[in-house]
């Protein structure tokens, strides 16, 4: 029992001593919103990520390209970021023009350009929501 408890404690502990990050960085994103909402890692071992606008990266986290689907001076808000089969991405974005917000499902290509824009008000008459 001795002998378990110390190979245990050694191998949390190496464990945790070796334990690091692979990268940190820091992405410029639209002024308008401060934060990150969604994160996902994508099949080339990238990321894509929704802040206030959809940032792809590589594998080390460098950016390889940054859309903005939406009008300046918009409060923006891109939530749901997921790859999908055919290898672009989709995700809900909201957004404020001062009184109104607004959510769209939003399509793109693998390059992130949009390719099916959807307000809810399309979608409920579709009777998809």
């Amino acid at each position: 029992m001795k002998t378990t408890v110390s190979i245990l404690i050694f191998v949390l502990s190496t464990t945790l001593l070796y334990a690091q990050s692979d990268f940190e960085k820091d992405y410029p994103i639209h002024w308008t919103l401060n934060n990150m909402n969604d994160i996902e890692q994508t099949s080339d071992n990238g990321y894509i990520i929704g802040a206030g606008s959809l940032i792809k990266t590589d594998e080390y986290g460098d950016t390889t390209w940054t859309k903005t689907h939406f009008s300046s001076g918009q409060f923006s808000n891109i939530t749901g970021v997921t790859q999908t089969n055919d290898g672009g991405y989709a995700y809900v974005l909201s957004t404020n023009t001062g009184t109104t917000w607004n959510t769209t499902l939003v399509k793109t290509n693998n390059i992130g350009v949009s390719t099916l824009l959807l307000m809810v008000e399309q979608l409920k008459t579709m009777a998809l929501i």
